[in-house]
């Protein structure tokens, strides 16, 4: 006969960057970010299912559609976040290109 402690399974941890299933069971997370989505997207917003961004089912594509919104939300984020720190050229009033220079003020190559 099997243990007991065979049978017992660690906690299960559910976050947005868990996997989408774990323990046969679809992360409660990801599922509500999708299914709120899709409340906001139907109901707030009036946009059809057609050309939405979130469906209403099933609930293993919900998990997915729901992990890929966090992970595009990130991706916007860090690119906004780049936005302060691209290169520009200096050009003085003769026309002449200069060093380049950070936009936040501090000094590139030059």
């Amino acid at each position: 006969m099997a243990s007991k402690a065979a049978f017992e399974t660690a906690p299960i941890e559910w976050s947005v960057w868990g996997d989408q299933v774990v323990n046969g069971q679809l992360n409660p997370v990801l599922l509500d970010i999708a299914n709120r989505g899709y409340y906001i997207q139907s109901e707030v917003l009036h946009i059809s299912e057609r050309y939405g961004i979130f469906s209403p089912g099933p609930p293993r594509l919900q998990v997915y559609e729901g992990q890929a919104s966090v992970v595009a939300y990130y991706i916007a984020l860090y690119m906004i976040g780049l936005e302060d720190h691209r290169v520009v050229e200096k050009v003085d009033a003769d026309g002449v290109v200069g060093g380049d220079e950070l936009m936040d003020g501090g000094s590139g190559s030059g």
